[in-house]
């Protein structure tokens, strides 16, 4: 009918009042359309004040401040909290302030009629925005989802929340946030349906969501375990008197599941009996997808971890010597390979662990990350290499080469991955299936480093045996040897335009030297004494002539 009346010329006028705004409505409302929308904000101040009159309630400027920014000044909440301060507290604010609560009576079951109409996807919202505490994104939500959605149906969602008016837009563009009441409300109903489904030997709740959030601000963190985690625990104490009880019963409840149907239920549950022990000594955490949990400062001692996967997770550890670093593309990823086989990547920049597991049977000793930032390879001295799918941590595929893993590289366009090592060849790798495309062979000792030209198609390497050599990767074969290094050759660059590769070689006369492409010449651009050893070299990403950028140790 209300669509009927929009789309109908006639001379009447409609005022149609609502808390939520007509889906049918929308195609038709604009400034020049027939159906026009105003949103209505809060009462003023002095509306405010006549209201409270009217109810006979009383109370200082501060105060009535106060209970108008609570229920942000919507009208209806008040005159239904102003009704229960005239009954309760014989009309005075003061005293109902001191409860701490907003939510109540008339206005609960206001706010519970909204929330049981909502898609679960838009519950999840509300309840991801009471969690947070401060406004977000909708990238920011869709990151937080344990199971990926398409974007489209998040958007979808926040566009009927904001119809709904249960989320309010925030400071920043584009982010959204809860009004103090449903804050409150949504807060208080996550807290409870978290409580009966642990009681029920259910956890979907807990598996959805992430009570606290290890890489928020320190203070919305800490807000996170005062108001939603100690509130859950300390109904639990009730249905799990014996503390073991319920560490074994829950985690064997979730060693069950398969990693990627976990979601955030391990990270809950440490949350909850680090809240309860005071600490996670001797816990049984193994075969267990760990994602968002804050550990850091945290005793763990004797605590089991084997064959668990750590993701977004916080906390205090002891790394074993690195053997491997590497960044992403845009700075977003930073990986190390330990000597025992371990790779940690951490995102935010290195200020969150994103994923640690064990990844080869011996020392790790390069890392690459593809241009896309979503594959990094790591290859050890255990003879593989292995492409990972890093939003999970999960292997692509596995190859092995003859002898040890020492360098490896992407390809431009991020299709083809070359590495080299102690068997003296040189292999580009088709990053799709895994397959070895060709063995290059002509060095004769082994190749310490490669290095992609600009255009993805020639492949430089160098190594013990003081040669360079380019390759042509489609045809398989070799383009020059350039010679003119009397020891070890540590790393190639090519400079943008791909006419020249600079160089880095151990103890030389010229330290370090630009080989022209076209004409196999060498021209040294700084040198050092025989003590010094460069150990690296990057070209200037915009120069057209091959700047270069090294470093070195002075025979220590």
């Amino acid at each position: 009918m209300l669509r009927r009346v929009g789309e109908t010329a006639h001379q009447s006028c409609l005022l149609l009042t609502s808390r939520e705004k007509p889906a049918s409505l929308v195609p038709l409302e604009g400034t020049r359309f027939p159906v026009r929308v105003l949103r209505l904000a809060g009462l003023e101040p002095d509306a405010c004040e006549q209201l409270f009159a009217e109810k006979e309630v009383v109370g200082t400027p501060e105060e009535w401040a106060r209970l108008v920014e609570a229920y942000a000044g919507n009208p209806l909440a008040l005159k239904v909290v102003a009704e229960t301060i005239k009954e309760i507290f014989a009309g005075e604010i003061g005293p109902f302030l001191k409860q701490g609560t907003v939510i109540f009576g008339g206005i609960q079951e206001l706010l519970a009629e909204q929330f049981a109409r909502l898609s679960v996807l838009e519950q999840t919202v509300l309840l991801w925005l009471a969690i947070a505490r401060e406004p977000l994104g909708i990238d920011e939500l869709f990151a937080l989802l344990a199971l990926p959605l398409p974007q489209g149906q998040m958007i979808e969602a926040m566009d009927s929340l904001r119809r709904r008016s249960l989320i309010e837009r925030g400071k920043l563009p584009g982010s959204f946030t809860l009004q103090s009441v449903v804050l409150e409300y949504v807060t208080g109903l996550l807290i409870e349906e978290a409580t009966n489904e642990i009681k029920q030997q259910k956890l979907d709740r807990l598996i959805e969501h992430g009570l606290e959030q290890a890489g928020a601000k320190e203070y919305v963190r800490q807000t996170q375990e005062r108001l939603i985690v100690a509130p859950i625990l300390a109904r639990l104490r009730y249905v799990y008197p014996g503390r073991t009880e319920m560490e074994e019963h829950l985690l064997a409840q979730l060693r069950e599941r398969a990693d990627d149907t976990q979601g955030y239920g391990p990270a809950n549950l440490l949350a909850l009996l680090r809240e309860l022990r005071g600490h996670l000594r001797g816990l049984d955490l193994s075969h267990l997808s760990i994602r968002g949990a804050y550990v850091q400062g945290v005793e763990m001692q004797d605590a089991t971890l084997s064959g668990a996967t750590l993701r977004d997770t916080v906390w205090t550890f002891a790394i074993d010597a690195t053997w491997a670093v590497a960044t992403s593309l845009n700075g977003q990823y930073w990986a190390a390979g330990s000597r025992r086989g371990e790779v940690r990547v951490w995102r935010q920049a290195g200020r969150t662990l994103h994923l640690a597991w064990q990844a080869h049977t011996d020392g790790v000793q390069d890392l690459a990350f593809s241009p896309d930032e979503g594959r990094l390879a790591s290859g050890s001295w255990d003879g593989t290499i292995t492409l990972w799918e890093l939003e999970r941590g999960a292997p692509l595929w596995t190859a092995w080469q003859t002898s040890s893993i020492i360098s490896l590289a992407f390809a431009p366009d991020g299709r083809r991955l070359s590495s080299s090592g102690n068997d003296t060849t040189v292999r580009p790798w088709d990053v799709a299936s895994g397959r070895c495309l060709h063995t290059l062979e002509g060095h004769t000792e082994r190749v310490h480093t490669v290095a992609w030209s600009p255009d993805g198609h020639t492949v430089a390497s160098a190594g013990f045996d003081a040669t360079i050599w380019l390759w042509d990767v489609e045809r398989g074969s070799y383009q020059a040897v350039l010679q003119g290094h009397s020891d070890t050759v540590y790393s190639l660059a090519f400079t943008p335009t791909a006419t020249a590769c600079s160089v880095v070689v151990k103890m030389a006369p010229c330290a370090c030297g630009t080989w022209h492409m076209g004409s196999a010449r060498v021209s040294c651009r700084g040198t050092r004494s025989a003590s010094t050893t460069w150990h690296g070299v990057r070209m200037a990403k915009d120069s057209p002539v091959p700047a270069l950028i090294g470093w070195w140790s002075s025979g220590r």
